[in-house]
């Protein structure tokens, strides 16, 4: 199944459940993270439920990731050694969302606009569909198992049990966050230095983990559910 959305940014009413840009939906109580290097709030870049045909139907995820900062150790997640049929533990998501935070929601929590969030990527409700349409952008794919562009690399287990991998979506390859007019560019490295500095990009657009094929898993289970997420291009 398809996850797509229209070309051209909407208006955010509140009520939609997946979607690009825009205010967060969160429960009371609940805020932005703060990135601990800058102290300001990550950027929100989209929200996306479950679908009910799909087997964690009941999750909502929802994705921040710090745009103010870079350095050489925040282009991708943490990855274990070996990548391909990792054996995941508790231990290696101790210090796993570092310059990023994954919310999990159950449905039965209420989830609210975060009105004093301020938009920095435009807004785009997404949709579930079996192809897409003329005047749509492709975000991502959705189903019960990964389609990979490169080798399996889908985890072995959590904590001794196969059972407990749960293969959420995917999102595309070079696929760029369209920002609002008012928001700032995201910073990138400097090259050009040998500091390891940053400048803002020349780009409108911003990129999530270097805009690579993003493939989404949930491990665990119970009271201790960690998001995990596989980059490849």
């Amino acid at each position: 199944m398809i996850i797509c959305h229209d070309s051209i940014s909407g208006k955010q009413t509140g009520h939609e459940d997946s979607f690009v840009g825009g205010k967060p939906r969160l429960p009371k109580g609940v805020h932005p993270p703060i990135f601990s290097v800058t102290g300001s709030r990550m950027t929100f870049f989209f929200q996306l439920k479950i679908p009910s045909f799909h087997k964690s139907y009941g999750k909502t995820i929802s994705m921040f990731c710090a745009t103010d900062y870079i350095n050489d150790q925040m282009h991708i997640p943490k990855l274990p050694n070996p990548l391909k049929g990792a054996s995941l533990t508790e231990d290696f998501f101790n210090d796993y969302q570092s310059f990023f935070k994954i919310y999990v929601f159950d449905d039965r929590v209420d989830l609210n606009l975060y009105h004093q969030y301020e938009d920095v990527l435009a807004f785009h409700e997404l949709k579930f569909q079996e192809e897409v349409r003329e005047g749509q952008r492709i975000f991502g794919e959705i189903s019960e198992a990964p389609n990979w562009i490169l080798d399996d690399e889908t985890p072995k287990e959590y904590n001794g049990r196969a059972d407990a991998i749960d293969f959420l979506f995917q999102v595309k390859e070079e696929y760029y966050f369209e920002k609002t007019h008012n928001a700032p560019r995201q910073k990138v490295i400097d090259y050009s230095r040998n500091d390891n500095g940053y400048m803002d990009s020349f780009s409108d657009e911003y990129t999530l983990f270097t805009s690579n094929e993003l493939y989404f898993f949930l491990a665990g289970g119970g009271d201790g559910i960690f998001p995990y997420v596989v980059p490849q291009s």
